[in-house]
């Protein structure tokens, strides 16, 4: 599947699988919608350095029902690839 600048969500991208699916897209031009919950410039700049076409971060924090349904508004109006 090409992902050259599709638009990918991809929650808990600080981290573990999340952060690793995030760069190895990256790595192919992807642009991402990272969901984490908290700005981390940090991590912009890692996946900016591996490839991505764009990368924006969404601070969210999907431990309650509030938090999963305020990203939900947040990316209903995005176009979303994958």
């Amino acid at each position: 599947m090409e992902v050259k600048n599709a638009n990918v969500l991809i929650t808990g991208a600080n981290r573990g699988i999340g952060k690793a699916t995030a760069k190895r897209l990256a790595e192919d031009g992807a642009n991402l919608f990272l969901s984490v919950r908290k700005y981390d410039q940090a991590l912009v700049d890692e996946m900016k350095k591996a490839g991505a076409s764009s990368v924006q971060i969404l601070e969210t924090d999907l431990s309650s029902r509030e938090g999963v349904q305020s990203l939900v508004d947040r990316v209903l109006p995005l176009k979303i690839d994958i």
